[in-house]
C-alpha cells in the first residue's frame, strides 16, 4: 500500500465519518429516523445539509482520484471546522467537537497530499 493510497483511504473514512455525525446531529441520534428533524431550526438544517452535500460529492471526487481532490478536501474541511464548533456551540453535542476533531485530522492529511502532489501525480 502506498502513502498516496494510505491517504486517501483516510480521507475517505473521515468524510464518511463527518456525514455520519451530522446525520446523527440532525435526526437527534435516531440514525435514520427523520421524524425529528422539522424540531430544529430552519438556520441549522440547512447549514448541516450544505455540509453533507459538501461531503459526498468530496468522496466521490477522493474515491476517482481527480487531481484537484487534495485542495478541495482542504477547502471543505475548514468550512467543517467552522460549522462543527458552530454545532458544538450551538447544539451542545459532542458530535460537534467528533466533527472539528475529524476535519482538523482531514484537513492534515489533504495538506501532505497538496504538498505530495507535485512529486507523485498518481496518487
Amino acid at each position: 500500500m502506498t502513502v498516496g493510497y494510505a491517504i486517501r483511504s483516510a480521507v475517505v473514512i473521515g468524510w464518511l465519518l463527518n456525514a455520519l455525525l451530522l446525520e446523527r446531529i440532525l435526526t437527534h441520534g435516531t440514525i435514520t429516523d427523520i421524524s425529528r428533524v422539522t424540531q430544529n431550526r430552519p438556520l441549522f438544517v440547512m447549514v448541516i445539509g450544505l455540509l453533507f452535500v459538501l461531503a459526498v460529492p468530496t468522496v466521490i471526487a477522493v474515491v476517482a482520484g481527480v487531481r484537484v481532490w487534495p485542495r478541495v478536501s482542504l477547502a471543505i474541511s475548514v468550512a467543517y471546522l467552522v460549522a462543527g464548533g458552530w454545532l458544538r456551540l450551538g447544539n451542545g453535542d459532542d458530535s460537534g467537537a467528533a466533527i472539528v476533531l475529524t476535519a482538523l485530522v482531514i484537513a492534515v492529511l489533504s495538506l501532505a497530499s497538496v504538498s505530495r502532489w507535485p512529486r507523485e501525480p498518481g496518487d
